[in-house]
């Protein structure tokens, strides 16, 4: 392991990965300003399949691992390749979109800081030169016509906007930011290319890129803001260490913000006693009242017909009393349906997936009889 003056931080290629991780570098040297900091980038399963979508990715990790949860797995297209580096002590620590980052990690490995949380809210991107408008969610995704494309790889938008806009077709749309733009802009130059009426993309992301001008509106949990909360741990960034690096760990404490680190455990709380995944239909949305937490979650089915939704608040100083309130959200959601959904999509999955093997047996074996 390298010497104490000097910190190797995990991190994807992509440019908004490294803006992020170049935050929490620019944090730890405000600190510690002789720190050396090296960046180490390289592009997990979720970044070099561009094409599957993702929660199909997360379904060929858990097949076959009983010992992957589902939820593990949506997260490990992104992750597991740093973690096995940072467990390796190859790495001093993660940085992470938090909500690419599974509510538990591997034996060894936790959660050490989060920055301050960025606009947690998804966006509604248009192509360039469009003449529908800005600022209204709701009238914007009204003006698109029936069998209007949207693009997302997320199960939980496509399900809430399903609910509130049947008449909407959904593609998958993956890339990095500026793909996924450009894909927008100009479908004719990618082959089979999609003509997306829209893309949702995460607020965050694009205004750490400078893109922010691209967000024709915000979506939130409203009606006339689309009826869209936000997937757990949303606009926050997070930072992954070893549980046994003390050296680390006190250092990160000076860059943590309190009540980032207080609302994105409540949201954990609840995503992990739900079990649930990137890849499956749970949004939130958290807000403060000086110390009151008031956190807000929704459980919906793919075909936007069934949901459940509660709101509940509760006085948080501390993490056991944000995990608090999030089983207990999770508790109600559970009791008034939730896990009927979720396991209707678990189930539709084992489908697709027996599907998919029985079709690649039955294919080897027909070239074989003509080759014969």
């Amino acid at each position: 392991m390298s010497s104490p003056q000097q910190f190797t931080i995990g991190t994807r290629r992509s440019a908004l990965a490294r803006v992020q991780t170049d935050l929490v570098a620019a944090s730890l040297k405000t600190h510690y300003p002789s720190l050396e900091i090296s960046i180490h980038a390289m592009d997990p399963l979720g970044d070099r399949d561009k094409t599957t979508a993702l929660y199909k990715l997360s379904d060929q990790l858990t097949h076959g691992s009983p010992s992957i949860s589902g939820a593990a797995a949506a997260k490990s297209v992104w992750t597991g390749e740093f973690e096995e580096l940072l467990a390796a002590k190859k790495l001093h620590a993660i940085v992470h979109s938090l909500k690419d980052m599974a509510t538990s990690s591997p034996e060894g490995l936790i959660l050490g800081a989060v920055l301050e949380r960025a606009d947690p809210r998804d966006a509604l991107c248009l192509p360039e030169g469009h003449s529908l408008g800005r600022g209204n969610a709701q009238s914007l995704l009204k003006k698109l016509g029936p069998g209007a494309i949207v693009g997302t790889s997320s199960l939980r938008r496509i399900a809430q906007l399903r609910r509130g806009y049947p008449q909407l077709r959904f593609e998958v749309a993956r890339g990095n930011v500026p793909t996924r733009l450009r894909k927008l802009d100009e479908p004719e130059s990618f082959e089979g290319g999609v003509k997306y009426a829209a893309l949702i993309l995460a607020a965050a992301g694009l205004i750490r890129l400078d893109l922010g001008d691209r967000i024709d509106a915000y979506l939130s949990g409203e009606e006339e803001h689309g009826g869209m909360l936000y997937a757990v741990g949303q606009g926050a960034i997070g930072i992954q260490v070893r549980e046994d690096d003390a050296e680390t760990r006190a250092m990160l404490e000076k860059i943590n913000h309190s009540a980032t680190w207080l609302a994105i455990h409540a949201e954990r709380a609840l995503l992990r006693a739900l079990e649930g995944g990137c890849s499956v239909p749970i949004g939130v949305e958290a807000s403060w009242k000086g110390t009151v937490l008031v956190l807000r979650a929704v459980v919906v089915s793919v075909d936007g017909q069934n949901s459940v939704e509660v709101e509940e608040e509760a006085e948080v100083t501390t993490v056991p009393q944000a995990e608090l309130l999030g089983m207990k959200i999770a508790g109600f959601l559970v009791d008034n349906g939730a896990s009927g959904i979720l396991d209707a999509i678990n189930e539709e999955r084992r489908k697709e997936r027996e599907e998919e093997e029985a079709k690649f047996v039955e294919e080897p074996a027909q070239e074989g009889a003509q080759a014969a």
